[in-house]
């Protein structure tokens, strides 16, 4: 369990402090082995059941830091960051998608690849990204200035919704949709989606 002070696991009906690992913890993925990824502010980070093992990276010269989402693959992971979109395959990490100035952040929150392979992105700011799986094919989806995004997934369905700061928004081919407290969000800011085994979604929010 990611903390902002820490990290902890269930263990034998209790939950323990993992040792050595201090300060926020703002993601989690599973690794190829025991351990796990994290996502901190100071960057990309493992942790095992002898506490944290930092990572050793060929980088590319970008500065990684505020690692806020993480997304295993088959042959890597992928990392949401304040500098952008970061893959890191065979202990070498690139940068897939920055701002245009190095100087100016692209902070990715959110990530999640669908049935098709194709990665989806959400930035702080308001927008979705969308890559294919060959990186080649990318586009953009605007869902309203200030707006952050938190969550985004695809629906066995083939619809879109994106977990925002100002509510929940579906996207079908037909159109878009989007719900706040008028249509039953106990909490318009929405961080978190999931769905179950029938198909249904369950939202959180800042307030259940």
């Amino acid at each position: 369990i990611a903390t902002a002070d820490g990290l902890a696991r269930y263990e034998r009906g209790a939950f323990v402090r993992v040792p050595g690992i201090h300060g926020p913890v703002l993601a989690l993925a599973p690794a190829s082995d025991a351990a796990v990824w994290m996502g901190t502010p100071d960057g990309l980070a493992r942790a095992g059941r002898a506490g944290r093992e930092d990572v050793a990276m060929e980088g590319d010269g970008a500065e990684l830091s505020f690692v806020h989402a993480l997304l295993p693959r088959a042959d890597g992971l992928w990392i949401g960051a304040r500098q952008g979109l970061f893959e890191l395959r065979a202990g070498k990490r690139r940068l897939v998608l920055g701002p245009d100035d190095p100087r100016d952040r692209l902070t990715i929150r959110a990530l999640h690849e669908d049935a098709d392979g194709v990665l989806w992105a959400g930035v702080q700011g308001g927008w979705l990204v969308r890559i294919s799986g060959d990186e080649r094919e990318r586009s953009l989806i605007d869902l309203g200035a200030e707006r952050a995004v938190y969550a985004v997934r695809r629906d066995r369905a083939g619809h879109l919704w994106a977990a925002t700061s100002t509510g929940l928004v579906e996207w079908t081919a037909q159109a878009a949709r989007r719900f706040s407290q008028a249509e039953g969000l106990c909490d318009p800011r929405v961080t978190s989606l999931l769905e179950d085994r029938e198909g249904h979604l369950w939202v959180g929010t800042m307030d259940g």
